[in-house]
């Protein structure tokens, strides 16, 4: 099994979940999204299931909308827990270092300067963003700032710890 970094089942936020699966149905989704709140109450996976919402909606095992839960034949689930979805991008501080550094943010604009699969929108998943350094928080601001074609931004942040 592997070793990923969310739950099968949504144990907390389903009126959260609900309000944005809302907005993304109706096309009023924002660009970007910021989850704000102490570490270790649930942000990252309810990022992933919103995630997997977004990205399982044409599949034979969509997400299950009645009780929270991602399906385990789930293409999408499969390939998030890989972390190799193709419209997926996750960025957190990289293992032994204390920042998101410019060289990540770079990756992510190549990223996004490639065409989607299959039509579907890009997700781009920041977890920690308060440890961006100064040039890539710098570097980030510019991207968020630019208006993209059905990409959608979730920046993380640990509440205890201050934003550049």
């Amino acid at each position: 099994m592997t070793n990923r970094p969310f739950k099968e089942e949504l144990l907390n936020f389903r009126t959260e979940l609900d309000f944005f699966k809302s907005l993304y149905l109706n096309n009023k989704l924002p660009q970007t999204i910021l989850l704000s709140g102490e570490k270790g109450i649930g942000k990252l996976n309810f990022s992933y299931h919103l995630t997997n919402f977004i990205l399982s909606q044409n599949e034979q095992d969509a997400y299950d909308h009645k009780s929270y839960k991602i399906n385990q034949n789930n293409k999408t689930f499969n390939l998030l827990s890989q972390n190799i979805h193709p419209n997926f991008h996750f960025i957190s501080p990289n293992e032994n270092k204390n920042n998101i550094e410019i060289n990540q943010i770079k990756i992510m604009q190549k990223y996004l300067n490639m065409s989607s699969f299959n039509r579907l929108p890009k997700i781009i998943l920041l977890n920690n963003v308060e440890y961006l350094n100064l040039s890539s928080a710098n570097s980030l601001l510019k991207i968020l700032e630019e208006k993209y074609e059905n990409v959608f931004f979730i920046l993380i942040h640990d509440i205890k710890k201050n934003l550049l």
